[in-house]
This record gives structure tokens, sequence and C-alpha cells, in this order.
């Protein structure tokens, strides 16, 4: 019995990582910057955390990133000659009001 379980949850696994992908790959502009707030929220601050939790290839980070920095909603660091990067007011405030408007469609 527990050996069936294992495999069940494996297969859950990777069915909900299949189903993510298929689903990440049609993200709006709007969505990916979100999805790289939530990211930067939780606390993972490299380049390559965002994009491996955010589901994200290095061009479109690249892309999306630069924005969200200048128009304030992501602050970036130097630390040990490595790049970091922090949420501000101003994205906790952009994500807060997103996830509120969402509520009503769950």
């Amino acid at each position: 019995m527990e050996e069936r379980v294992q495999v069940f949850r494996l297969y859950r696994g990777i069915v909900n990582k299949v189903e993510n992908i298929g689903h990440m790959a049609k993200r709006s502009r709007l969505g990916i910057y979100f999805d790289i707030l939530k990211v930067v929220e939780r606390g993972f601050t490299k380049p390559n955390e965002i994009i491996y939790k955010a589901y994200l290839s290095w061009k479109i980070f690249n892309e999306a990133l630069p924005i969200l920095v200048t128009k304030g909603f992501v602050r970036e660091e130097l630390l040990k000659n490595t790049k970091r990067y922090r949420i501000t007011d101003k994205g906790h405030n952009a994500l807060f009001y997103h996830t509120k408007s969402l509520e009503g469609f769950d």
C-alpha cells in the first residue's frame, strides 16, 4: 500500500509540473511581471533562483526584469559582485492589488 502511495505522489508531481509548464507558456507579459514579483517577494533574490521559480527563460528574464527595476517595482543590489533583487514598497502594493483583484475569479 505504501509503495502505491509513493508512486501516486510521484505521478501527481510529474503531472503537475507538465500542467504548470503548459500553463506558463501562455502567460501574458503582465503575468510574467507579477510572477517575478511573487518570486522576489518570497525571498528568492538571485537571478537563477528567480528564473527557476518563475519558470522563465534567460531571455524573457532579461527583458522583463529591467522594466520592473526602471519602473521601481524591484530594486537591484550588488553584493559581493553578484546581483540581488528586492521587491520595493511599490512592488508590494502592485502585487497586493493584483492578488486582490483576482480573488473574485477563484
